[in-house]
């Protein structure tokens, strides 16, 4: 397994790096990548480890984002479910399953969905007051004014900012 994860993380850490001429290369780390997470996959599903599980299955999104981002999402959604049966719906996996979902998304309600869901987890482990729940409402009355839903965003805004006693921006 040592062999694997190091293998994992050589070519996660290639990949950041690689040379978009070099396609030949990117593909070859990619595919090793995948087969080195794999095998992680395999050892964490064993041991009944669902955290170093999903872990690894976010690690195999890094590599599939750009390139194969309908494998991604199905990646995405494999994460999730384990997430959710396993670690609960509010987990902060889950959260986090969430905002890379809504930055997959082909279209705005299925972003939002997943945006709301990241709000509505972040909220409930860490509070109103904290910081990530606020950049979080933050961007998420961002997109709603820059699609056009005014009153939405201002009524988060409002929500937001009583409990911050900041001004979250909305345009």
């Amino acid at each position: 397994m040592a062999e694997a994860l190091s293998l994992l993380s050589s070519h996660l850490s290639l990949l950041a790096q690689w040379d978009r001429n070099d396609s030949t290369q990117v593909e070859r780390w990619r595919q090793e990548s995948s087969q080195a997470a794999a095998e992680c996959q395999s050892i964490y599903r064993q041991l009944g480890d669902v955290g170093h599980e999903v872990g690894t299955l976010l690690s195999m999104v890094a590599t599939h984002r750009t390139s194969q981002p309908q494998c991604a999402i199905h990646l995405l959604h494999e994460a999730l479910a384990l997430t959710q049966q396993h670690l609960g719906e509010r987990h902060h996996l889950a959260a986090q399953i969430h905002q890379e979902l809504a930055a997959l998304a082909s279209d705005w309600h299925t972003a939002m969905q997943h945006y709301r869901r990241w709000m509505d987890i972040t909220t409930h482990l860490y509070g109103q007051q904290h910081p990530l729940t606020l950049s979080v409402q933050q961007q998420v009355c961002l997109l709603l004014n820059q699609h056009g839903e005014k009153r939405e965003a201002k009524k988060l805004q409002r929500h937001g900012s009583q409990f911050s006693g900041l001004h979250l921006k909305t345009r």
